[in-house]
C-alpha cells in the first residue's frame, strides 16, 4: 500500500537522482526559452530592420546554446549533491525531493525568478510598443 502514498518515490535512490535533475533541467530549459523567445519578440518590434537582418543560424544556435548550458549548470550541482549524499534528494520516506537548501535558494532565482523579470520586461515594453 506504500506505493500509493502520495509523494513516495518506488525507485532507488540513484533513480530519484536522475529523476530530480533531469526534471530540473527540462523544466528550466522550458523557462529559460520563453524567456529567450520574449526577449526576440520585443527586439523583433523594437527593431525591425536591424533585428530582422542580423538573425542568423548561428545568432539562434548561440541562444539556444546559452539555454542548455545555464540550464545544466544549474542542474548539475542537485546531481553532485545527490550522488554525494542521497538524502540530498531522496529522504528516509521515500520521497524524491531536492532538500538541499542552497541549491533550493539559487536554483529558484535562476531558474525561476530572472527569468520571470526577463519577460515581465519584455512583455511590458512589447505591449508599450503595440499600443504606442
Amino acid at each position: 500500500m506504500r506505493c500509493c502514498v502520495l509523494g513516495y518515490f518506488p525507485l532507488e535512490p540513484s533513480a530519484c537522482v536522475i529523476w530530480a535533475t533531469t526534471d530540473v533541467l527540462l523544466c528550466t530549459a522550458s523557462i529559460w526559452h520563453m524567456s529567450t523567445m520574449s526577449l526576440d519578440r520585443y527586439c523583433t518590434l523594437r527593431y525591425p530592420i536591424s533585428y530582422g537582418r542580423s538573425r542568423t543560424r548561428t545568432s539562434v544556435g548561440l541562444k539556444i546554446a546559452f539555454v542548455w548550458v545555464v540550464s545544466t549548470a544549474i542542474c548539475a550541482a542537485l546531481a553532485i549533491a545527490g550522488f554525494a549524499d542521497y538524502s540530498n534528494v531522496y529522504d528516509v520516506e521515500g520521497q524524491c525531493v531536492p532538500a538541499v537548501k542552497e541549491f533550493i535558494l539559487y536554483g529558484s532565482v535562476v531558474a525561476f525568478y530572472v527569468p520571470l523579470l526577463i519577460m515581465i520586461v519584455t512583455y511590458v515594453l512589447t505591449v508599450r510598443i503595440i499600443l504606442l
